[in-house]
């Protein structure tokens, strides 16, 4: 594995120590992901500032295409679990606005 790889020494580590793994780098990916979304941040910004990135949603796609908009309801659980209902707020508006446009786009096409 590279020197980049957040899992280099996933297979030496106990079960525990792998889910643990596993749940930090979720984290990190829906949290990177949220604040691109949200504008607090860029993708070239999150790449100067760590060695590697992890995302929860494809940022090459426009976030409304159906799988942003899954991950983007992914991203919506995660944070009710963790209850960070704020985010959860955040990541709904966005995903209202897109059905919303969505809608009035279906509309005037029908017009």
């Amino acid at each position: 594995m590279s020197e980049l790889d957040p899992l280099d020494e996933y297979n030496g580590l106990s079960e525990s120590q792998r889910l643990e793994a596993e749940y930090l780098l979720l984290d990190k990916a829906f949290r990177n992901s949220f604040d691109i979304i949200i504008g607090k941040t860029t993708l070239k910004f999150i790449l100067k500032e760590d060695a590697g990135v992890i995302l929860a949603h494809d940022p090459e796609s426009p976030l409304d295409t159906g799988r942003n908009l899954d991950s983007m309801q992914n991203m919506m659980d995660y944070f009710i679990e963790e209850e960070e209902y704020e985010k959860c707020a955040k990541i709904r508006d966005i995903m209202n606005l897109f059905i919303k446009d969505a809608n009035t786009e279906h509309k005037e096409k029908s017009s």
